[in-house]
């Protein structure tokens, strides 16, 4: 095997990427783009319970499973809209370390099948739960007090496409966005497509920025600039 050096791709360039794809996401999910496409496609003017009385980001709590530096700035972007943002963490920082733009630190409440457990404290309470680490079917149905919308923006196993829509017939949250699926690209057979309850975004889209903007860092770097944005 040739050797070959491995990076990853992170911090706070990806995490406003992010940030704008789950924002982005909320706002579709809560006004009903989806249904307001298909009514004007249709001609009818829509007056829709989603579309007339749609929930302000405001109005929401997030649950945020793993805070790294994209976590980080997407809690920051969450607030900077009203959100109440909770932030579920192997071990709580001090004080003098914690993010301050979440509103309240959990930890983990112990483990399922070798994975970390959200604590029914946190589930109960969000609105949506914004996940990059491990999860397991026990969370899912901790959620269903609120009926949460599940969003993996971090890996394809992070939860079984069998387990979401497991959740869904439950009833345990009410729908899932999903950017990053067990078989990409997503077979055509996959029962994932025909879910009403799921929004599901191709990843090759973020496959194409994040090679824009490795581009970009890199024509920054030759010229010795810095992202002005911090």
């Amino acid at each position: 095997m040739p050797s070959c050096q491995i990076t990853r791709f992170t911090g706070r360039h990806f995490g406003r990427l992010m940030s704008e794809y789950i924002v982005a996401n909320i706002f579709n999910w809560e006004r009903d783009f989806r249904r307001i496409i298909e009514c004007q496609s249709n001609c009818v003017w829509g007056k829709d319970q989603k579309i007339i009385e749609y929930r302000s980001i405001c109005d929401l709590s997030f649950g945020i499973v793993g805070l790294g530096a994209i976590g980080k700035q997407v809690s920051k972007t969450l607030k900077f809209f009203g959100g109440t943002v909770w932030a579920v963490v192997r071990n709580v920082p001090e004080p003098n370390q914690r993010c301050p733009h979440v509103d309240k630190y959990s930890t983990f409440r112990g483990e399922y099948q070798n994975k970390k457990m959200l604590s029914a404290e946190v589930a109960d309470e969000q609105s949506y739960v914004n996940v990059k680490s491990s999860f397991t079917p026990v969370d899912l149905q901790f959620c269903s007090k609120k009926k949460s919308v599940f969003m993996n923006v971090g890996r394809g196993n992070v939860i079984s496409e069998g387990d979401i829509i497991a959740a869904i017939e439950n009833k345990w949250i009410s729908g899932a966005i999903l950017d990053v699926f067990e078989v990409e690209p997503l077979p055509a057979d996959s029962r994932l497509w025909k879910r009403p309850e799921l929004e599901l975004e191709l990843s090759w889209a973020r496959e194409e920025l994040l090679a824009r903007l490795r581009w970009n860092q890199g024509l920054m770097s030759l010229s010795g600039s810095h992202d002005p944005g911090g």
